[in-house]
């Protein structure tokens, strides 16, 4: 902002004046004396205009000067005898004295008028200065006008991308919670029932569905044919309708499972359009979006899971995602509740069989002699039934009276009790579970094999702990070291864990973390970490931990061999660290949630005690699918986290800059209301009706500019949690009785019609006063000013006993179209910025206010309106009581 220079003043020059009064005074003493013998009566005629001159032009003190020399002169060159000064007698006396006191009075009015013409002078340069002054402050606050409103815009654009990143946050936050809510019920379920209960009843939930249905896959008698396990949301008679129907395009849902890619139908327009056949058989169903989501299990579409809407959905990319994620952690949960039911029939099969045929057992004497040996028993003894008989166990079997097993039937031999138990046994290769009876003369022994039941029940068991373990904290990191040491020895003998720090970022090699390595022995596990220090990971390896995070492929060695490891040795030393390690077989498995490489899973068997088999491979891919899934809903939800702090420190950046901006902006706007204010007083001179006119308009530009500002401090202070509410108990009646006079110049000015309709009892409610009248008084000033000159504007209010009480203001103006009624009570929004100068003054923050104070109060403020019908504005309150 530029300054205007001021305009400068002419200042009197002393010596110009002096030279002024000395020449008037030498002409009139040339004068009188040329002309003296005429002037005998009249010996000061000349002297007048001298003493006259004088005062103007120096002041009152040079006009007497000039008279008492113009007595000398006279005295001594016009009064007989000339050229000598003696005492004047009296007629001369009284001439001297009558031209001395006329002189100095005569000289006293024009040195007067001179001063007051020189003010009245110097006023006009003043007021002159004061007016370039105020047109510069003029010029100035325009251009402060033209700043806030160009900070207002920019503050809007703050705000809509504040608002947006924290509806974004809080989307991606909730998202988060609801994904670890669907995989927390899906972990647990067994059965294919289980399955379809948790992603209906969490799924539905976390979509905001209406309607939803899963259907499995079946083989029916003419060919593949969808089966509806369960169904929510839909009339029994068209569930019951399409419980089973055959399996071809031309329904979302078939299509869905066909192609195994989703179906998203936005509307019921767009299902109309693309399938008028599903769409007519819905006709009466109050849906309008539909979406199906493949279920793929091995590679194959096993299933299909639909959601049905209400209203038309608009299904973005965040959306499409999180269904992604759910199809994919439902396949997960449905292809586990299959093996469980295959499993358990495969065991309900084998029971049927054993229960058909004799179990493996035999028969021992007093002496722990073989009496009798089945079949079963021989083959699992590994000799044949005739070389065990009559002999001693101690003798037939080398090793066996170390045995649980052979201890256990020396008891039943001493106590006669039969006995139960289930233990390793080296001699029958795994874990047997025995029932000892005792029998006339010795006892008999029923044994069977149950190392892979007991391992299906260990795994079984873990897997329960590993979903716990997973499912405990956010923090995955932690977790998957407990998981790491559950696992051993568990699983194996070794466990490591590693994940990609930026799963994201597109550039190989990746940088990988080891969270976690496990060894049961501590000796090995220090010469483990010792050779993953020394030789790390080769990046450009064709196998090992780079190929499983490249490929996405499991890498499985059942038996690791010496060969082997000179192979993939890089030198001498490597070679014997790997030796040293004594691994027999490894599993790395990738983690990979949503199409995306987090890190892997490593396990491992040590001194060949076994070996890794298939079954094992399936747990530790099991097992890593659902680390997966906890390590990217642990990133998903931080990131929501992130994004919501972001969001909260730019709202509150935003609110700082608002109350610093309105505190710097009030200072100049103050001084230019308090300059004009001292100006239209006539402080600093006269003003003219023009000038003054001038000065009301400044001083209403000022107006306007401050309540633009306090409505900005206002919102900052407000949307930071700063405005103190103290409720108390408020008549309705005195308070709308008041508002009239608020508002009555304006409704004057514009010839509005003002009604106030009060009930008999006007009802109390609790509120502040202070902001009650607050949001009132907003609402009427907004009424005048969006209603149109002869319109009307009523006040009334509700008693109809109930919780609440109910304020509304009705006016008849232009009123608000449809499609902006959702967004007048957002801040910096304004219906139309180009109606009239005087409906547009302010940047739309009095009804964002006004909504905040209301609901801080308990209470909430809610609008209806057409266009050309007006506006009725509603702010409900707790009654009192």
């Amino acid at each position: 902002m530029t300054a205007r220079p001021p305009v400068p003043r002419a200042p009197r020059a002393p010596s110009r004046d002096a030279w002024w009064t000395l020449g008037a005074w030498l002409l009139a003493a040339a004068c009188t004396a040329a002309l003296a013998p005429l002037i005998t009566r009249a010996v000061f005629v000349f002297f007048w205009g001298a003493v006259l001159v004088a005062a103007w032009r120096t002041g009152m003190r040079a006009a007497v000067a000039a008279a008492v020399a113009s007595i000398v002169f006279v005295d001594l060159l016009v009064i007989p005898p000339l050229w000598r000064l003696q005492p004047p007698d009296v007629g001369t006396a009284l001439s001297f004295t009558a031209f001395l006191t006329v002189s100095s009075a005569l000289g006293w009015l024009a040195s007067t008028r001179a001063r007051a013409q020189a003010t009245a002078e110097e006023r006009a340069l003043q007021l002159q200065e004061q007016a370039v002054e105020l047109e510069v402050q003029a010029e100035n606050a325009q251009q402060v006008a033209e700043e806030l409103e160009h900070a207002s815009e920019r503050l809007q654009e703050t705000a809509t991308e504040a608002e947006e990143a924290r509806e974004v946050a809080e989307a991606s936050g909730d998202r988060a919670r609801r994904l670890l809510a669907v995989s927390t019920r899906l972990a647990r379920a067994a059965t294919p029932g289980e399955v379809a209960d948790a992603i209906l009843e969490e799924g539905l939930a976390a979509l905001g569905a209406d309607a939803g249905t899963l259907a499995l896959r079946r083989d029916g008698p003419d060919g593949p044919e969808l089966e509806i396990a369960r169904a929510v949301g839909y009339p029994d008679t068209m569930v019951d309708a399409y419980r089973r129907f055959p399996l071809h395009a031309g329904r979302p849902l078939s299509d869905a499972v066909l192609a195994r890619e989703p179906r998203w139908l936005t509307s019921r327009r767009d299902w109309e359009a693309r399938y008028p056949e599903s769409a007519a058989a819905t006709t009466g169903l109050p849906f309008e979006a539909f979406v199906a989501i493949p279920i793929v299990v091995d590679g194959e579409a096993a299933a299909a899971f639909s959601a049905s809407f209400r209203t038309p959905r608009a299904f973005d990319d965040a959306t499409r995602t999180f269904l992604a994620t759910i199809g994919e952690q439902c396949a997960l949960a449905l292809g586990r509740a299959r093996a469980f039911e295959a499993e358990r029939g495969a065991r309900e099969f084998a029971g049927g069989i054993v229960a058909s045929v004799r179990d493996a057992f035999v028969g021992l004497d007093g002496d722990m002699a073989f009496t009798f040996v089945n079949a079963r028993a021989a083959e699992m003894l590994g000799h044949p039934a005739d070389a065990l008989l009559g002999r001693r166990v101690v003798e037939a079997i080398p090793g066996a009276e170390h045995g649980v097993i052979f201890r256990a039937a020396r008891r039943v031999l001493r106590t006669r009790e039969a006995e139960t138990l289930e233990a390793d046994s080296p001699v029958l290769g795994g874990w047997i579970e025995a029932r000892l009876y005792p029998a006339a003369g010795g006892l008999t022994i029923f044994f069977e094999n149950v190392t892979e039941r007991r391992r299906a029940r260990q795994t079984s068991e873990f897997l329960v702990e590993a979903t716990r373990l997973l499912g405990a904290s956010l923090a995955y990191e932690e977790t998957l070291r407990a998981v790491a040491r559950a696992a051993v020895p568990r699983l194996g003998a070794l466990c490591a864990v590693d994940v990609v720090e930026d799963p994201t970022h597109p550039v190989w090699p990746p940088r990988v973390e080891r969270l976690a390595m496990v060894h049961e022995d501590p000796a090995q596990l220090a010469l483990a970490e010792r050779l993953a220090a020394r030789y790390p990971t080769d990046w450009g390896a064709e196998v090992g931990m780079a190929a499983v995070l490249r490929d996405r492929a499991t890498l499985f060695v059942p038996e690791l061999t010496d060969a082997m490891l000179a192979g993939g040795a890089r030198d001498a030393e490597h070679l014997a660290l790997l030796r040293a390690l004594r691994l027999g077989s490894i599993i790395v498995v990738p983690l990979v949630a949503r199409g995306v490489t987090l890190g892997a899973l490593t396990l491992g068997t040590a001194d060949g005690r076994r070996r890794f088999t298939e079954a094992d491979r399936a747990l530790a891919e099991d097992l890593a699918g659902r680390a997966a899934v906890a390590v990217d809903n642990a990133r998903l939800y931080r990131e929501a986290e992130r994004a919501r702090a972001e969001a909260e420190a730019a709202n509150r950046a935003k609110s700082q800059f608002l109350s610093t901006m309105s505190h710097e902006l009030r200072t100049p706007l103050n001084a230019i209301a308090g300059y004009t204010e001292l100006l239209a007083l006539g402080v600093r001179g006269a003003v003219t009706d023009e000038q003054r006119e001038d000065l009301t308009r400044i001083r209403r530009g000022a107006t306007v500019l401050m309540s633009l500002v306090n409505d900005v401090l206002n919102f900052a202070r407000v949307e930071a949690g700063q405005v103190e509410v103290r409720v108390e108990e408020v008549p309705l009646g005195a308070l709308l009785a008041g508002l009239e006079a608020m508002v009555a110049p304006q409704l004057r000015a514009k010839g509005l019609e003002y009604a106030l309709r009060l009930p008999d009892a006007p009802p109390v409610v609790r509120a502040d006063a202070e902001r009650l009248e607050q949001v009132l008084t907003n609402l009427l000033t907004n009424a005048v000013k969006f209603t149109d000159a002869g319109g009307r504007i009523e006040v009334s209010c509700d008693a109809d006993g109930g919780a609440t009480a109910a304020v509304r203001v009705r006016d008849s103006g232009r009123g608000i179209p449809a499609d902006r009624l959702a967004h007048i009570f957002e801040p910096f929004v304004q219906v139309d910025r180009h109606l009239t100068r005087d409906s547009q003054q302010g940047v739309g923050l009095g009804l964002a206010i006004s909504r905040e104070l209301a609901r801080a109060m308990g209470g909430e403020l809610t609008v209806e309106s057409a266009p050309g019908v007006g506006s009725t504005f509603t702010l409900v309150l707790p009654r009192a009581g």
